[in-house]
C-alpha cells in the first residue's frame, strides 16, 4: 500500500516543459510564415516610396 501512496503522489514535470517547448515552436513557425507574407508588402512600399521620391518633381 506505501508503494501506491508514493505513486500517486507523483508529478509529471517533464511533461509541462515538453509542452511549453512545443507551444514555442508552433508560435516559431506562425511568425515565421507571418513575417515572409509581410517582407513582400514591405518591400513593395519602400521600392514604391523610393521611385515617387526619385521621379522628377518628386512627391507624385
Amino acid at each position: 500500500m506505501k508503494t501506491i501512496n508514493k505513486h500517486s503522489k507523483h508529478r509529471p514535470a517533464g511533461a509541462s516543459s515538453v509542452e511549453y517547448a512545443l507551444l514555442l515552436v508552433m508560435v516559431a513557425i506562425v511568425l515565421v510564415g507571418v513575417m515572409a507574407s509581410v517582407e513582400g508588402s514591405v518591400g513593395d512600399f519602400w521600392s514604391n516610396a523610393a521611385s515617387v521620391l526619385m521621379a522628377p518633381g518628386g512627391f507624385g
